[in-house]
């Protein structure tokens, strides 16, 4: 059994992962860390809500799972943790021993979490086999402001399968004209490989579409997913997550309290002066998903902008229980929005 932490001091500069086993998301940041080396904690949250002592406290109104912390910082989205301790962490490198193909290794992450896995998710089986719990079925209703309607989901699946082979025909083809066993032809495990590998893992976790995926249909696919993922996991079981540190939600927000009180954020990436918005140190603002927009959802964190870059924004805010919180979002899929009343603190 893996040992549970409960001193918070031991924490402050600790990785702590919070997410469910079942989130391929968060196994897609396991992955990235234990390819990297990194020696990091694991807070399993509720695959629903609530999930006191994260969010709101915090995360916010954020409630995607994972997220990671470090101290009093908050990092949300996996683009964006992976930049952070990409940084922390320089070694080994996943980008080459030049960085190299870093941007592409971004561009994939885009088309892999957006188009490859919004396709996957629409073959879900969301009503029909009892695999996925009503109380799970009612929060991601809530989570997209509409109820899951299985019989359209049902009718526009022909048009998500035409999509899946599409895209698993694209990685296929990439990965069988690499000179080695990694997408960009690399001589090591890069980034990019993890950027493709989360829409596989989910597609094998459901064991969705046997009849387009399988083996002989992607035997180049079969054999890279194989190779990453037990360089990261005990086993090919979506089950079997790497024995790390627990740590609980009490413990988690208790290092963020004492990173916070000692003021040891992380360090500011600054302005680079090169917002096309106006925007500067010190604004107050909000910071929505893009696909919470539509909704008319409030922004999920509302702060003075304490970092700003093309890839990054950081909001630094005050929580309910008087805890100042610094929390990340990458810039790609995420609006930044004006607060009505407030421009400074």
């Amino acid at each position: 059994m893996p040992e549970t932490i409960s001193d918070p001091s031991a924490l402050v500069s600790t990785p702590i992962l919070h997410g469910y086993d079942g989130s391929p998301f968060a196994q897609k940041a396991m992955l990235y860390m234990q390819l990297k080396g990194i020696k990091w904690v694991y807070h399993r949250t509720t695959n629903i809500m609530p999930r006191p002592n994260l969010t709101p406290d915090l995360s916010g109104g954020y409630r995607r799972i994972p997220i990671l912390q470090i101290g009093a910082d908050v990092y949300c989205d996996t683009n964006c943790m992976i930049r952070e301790l990409e940084s922390r962490f320089p070694t080994p490198s996943l980008r080459g021993a030049s960085g190299e193909h870093e941007g592409m290794s971004y561009a994939l992450q885009v088309w892999s979490d957006k188009l490859f896995f919004g396709c996957a998710v629409g073959l879900m089986p969301w009503r029909d086999d009892g695999r996925l719990p009503e109380a799970f079925i009612r929060d991601r209703e809530q989570l997209s402001g509409r109820p899951i309607n299985p019989a359209a989901i049902v009718a526009a699946q022909p048009f998500a399968r035409d999509q899946l082979r599409a895209h698993l025909d694209f990685l296929e083809a990439q990965l069988r004209s690499s000179k080695t066993p990694w997408v960009l032809g690399t001589e090591n495990v890069h980034l990019a490989d993890v950027q493709c590998w989360t829409p596989i893992r989910f597609i094998d976790m459901f064991q969705m579409e046997p009849k387009i995926w399988n083996e002989k249909n992607y035997p180049s696919i079969f054999r890279w997913f194989r190779k990453l993922t037990l360089l990261g996991f005990p086993t090919l079981s979506p089950a079997d997550i790497p024995a790390v540190p627990l740590v609980s939600g009490e413990t988690a927000y208790a290092a963020a309290e004492l990173a916070s009180r000692a003021g040891a954020f992380a360090k500011s990436i600054g302005d680079d002066g090169a917002d096309g918005n106006g925007r500067k140190l010190g604004d107050v603002v909000g910071v929505i998903p893009e696909d919470q927009v539509t909704l008319g959802r409030p922004p999920v964190v509302v702060g003075s902008v304490y970092g700003l870059s093309a890839s990054t924004i950081s909001l630094r805010w005050t929580n309910a229980r008087g805890l100042d919180v610094v929390t990340h979002f990458p810039r790609s899929g995420y609006h930044v929005v004006e607060v009505p009343g407030k421009s400074k603190v």
